[in-house]
């Protein structure tokens, strides 16, 4: 797996947010190990999410876990929520 572009600027209680490539396929490799136990809960926590939430439009493709703590999901070409201050309720009509 290589890494391709930090995604987010990792913190003491957020996960390290990767870009990654294998097999010619980009994913995002999301890494909590460094949270200690927190970390394990929140990854485990978030990977039952994306399995329940599988097949609907929009929501990422969960590939699994590569090791405790961490998990690979599909990574979607767009821009981030986070740029945008205020959104109205018509965005999310869209």
């Amino acid at each position: 797996m290589n890494k391709l572009k930090l995604l987010s600027n990792p913190s003491h209680h957020q996960a390290d947010v990767w870009l990654v490539e294998e097999n010619g396929l980009r994913m995002v490799y999301k890494d909590f190990r460094k949270k200690g136990f927190i970390g394990r809960f929140i990854v485990n926590r978030e990977a039952s999410f994306y399995r329940r939430l599988r097949g609907i439009k929009g929501v990422p493709e969960y590939y699994g876990s590569p090791s405790s703590g961490s998990l690979l999901i599909e990574y979607i070409e767009g821009e981030s929520i986070k740029k945008y201050k205020n959104l109205s309720s018509v965005f999310f009509e869209k």
